[in-house]
């Protein structure tokens, strides 16, 4: 909680790429209620409460998001369907990262749990 905080202020939108939790309601949502800015939920495969319940910790649940040229999702898209993006930026793999440099993996264990600003990832594919 402390390493988001250090970098999400209370005015920012964050993406989170899924598998927040599917135990335990009132634990997640005291965790998600003392988090920094406006959270939009991707949903992930582990992520299976009650829509109402994610309603009461994200502004929105979605199953992908466009920003961009980039899209946001939990599982890596395939790579038969990358032809639309420049990137991929996705959870669900843990540690592990893809072959393709078209695949950004931002699952917690991939990024110490610290969000990560989309301009930095935007400038990695523009600069």
């Amino acid at each position: 909680m402390e390493n988001w905080n250090n970098v999400v202020k209370p005015e920012d939108k964050v993406y989170h790429l899924g598998d927040v939790g599917f135990k335990n309601f009132e634990y997640m949502k005291r965790v998600f209620d003392y988090l920094n800015g406006t959270k939009i939920l991707i949903k992930g495969n582990h992520d299976n409460l009650k829509l109402s319940q994610y309603a009461q910790m994200f502004k929105d649940v979605r199953a992908t998001h466009t920003l961009d040229k980039f899209v946001l999702s939990h599982i890596p898209l395939h790579p038969d369907s990358m032809y639309r993006w420049i990137a991929n930026i996705h959870g669900h793999v843990h540690a592990n990262s893809l072959a393709s440099n078209q695949y950004v993996n931002v699952s917690v264990e991939a990024i110490n749990y610290t969000p990560v600003n989309f301009e930095e990832i935007r400038e990695r594919f523009n600069g």
